[in-house]
C-alpha cells in the first residue's frame, strides 16, 4: 500500500507491526514499503487498545543497511535478540 501510494520506497514507524515489502519499479529500481515495528517493554500494556491486537504487535529494531536511491538491506533485531546481544 505504502508504495502504490508513493510510487517509491516508504517507510513508516508507530504502527507496532512489522511488515516489510519489497517491490520493483517500471523502471528496475527496488522499492520497499513497511511498517517497522516498534520498541517498548516486553510486559508494556497499553490501556487504549485490546491485549489481544497489542499480541499482533512486533517488538523490534530495524536497521536499514546500505540506503541508497530507496533501496536498503533490511536487518531486523527482535527484542530477544538485542537482550542476548547487549544485556
Amino acid at each position: 500500500l505504502l508504495i502504490s501510494k508513493m510510487h517509491g520506497s516508504a517507510i513508516q514507524g508507530h504502527s507496532h507491526l512489522l511488515n516489510i515489502t519489497p517491490d520493483v519499479a517500471i523502471d528496475g529500481r527496488r522499492l520497499w514499503g513497511g511498517a517497522i515495528g516498534w520498541w517498548g517493554a516486553e510486559n508494556q500494556e497499553e490501556s487504549y487498545v485490546s491485549k489481544t491486537i497489542q499480541k499482533s504487535w512486533f517488538r523490534c529494531l530495524t536497521y536499514l543497511h546500505d540506503v541508497d536511491n530507496g533501496n536498503f538491506d533490511p536487518e531486523v533485531f527482535s527484542m530477544k535478540r538485542v537482550k542476548k546481544l547487549y544485556a
